[in-house]
């Protein structure tokens, strides 16, 4: 069986040096935390989601 893209980008991570992989994965998650601030916006705008509130604007 072969590595999907997905085993081999998680074998990459487990080889890089602790403190490069926590950078990484910092970075990784501040990306889909943008990219869920920019649905939510996107939601509430066309008026399809929930309202969107200060606080999650500021984040």
């Amino acid at each position: 069986m072969e590595p999907t893209e997905k085993d081999i980008v998680i074998g990459k991570i487990m080889e890089m040096p602790e403190e490069q992989a926590k950078k990484l994965l910092i970075f990784i998650a501040g990306l889909e935390a943008g990219d869920e601030i920019s649905n939510k916006i996107t939601a509430a705008e066309t008026g399809k989601g929930q309202s969107v509130t200060e606080q999650t604007v500021q984040m």
